[in-house]
């Protein structure tokens, strides 16, 4: 049976990035990928956030500096590859 476990970092975050890292994380367990961009467009399609709330988790990810490859290799970058694969559940 598969766990998410979390760290210190989760419980330091705004509760509407622990809603979106929940549902991001979730997305990686029932899409089966090891894509992040994969997971990010399942939490958007799935936590049930509001526009307003979509446009912090894009502010928030967007003043992140460097990150692993995987991701982009920066919080921009993170995003915006999120953007191009599901500009639909965007708003």
């Amino acid at each position: 049976m598969p766990a998410i476990t979390y760290g210190p970092t989760y419980f330091r975050l705004p509760s509407i990035m622990q809603v979106f890292t929940t549902a991001h994380e979730c997305g990686h367990l029932v899409l089966q990928t090891n894509n992040e961009f994969e997971a990010n467009c399942y939490a958007l399609a799935n936590a049930g956030l509001s526009a307003a709330q979509k446009a912090f988790v894009a502010r928030y990810h967007k003043q992140v500096g460097l990150l692993p490859e995987q991701y982009g290799g920066n919080g921009e970058a993170f995003w915006d590859n999120t953007v191009e694969l599901c500009s639909d559940l965007v708003d």
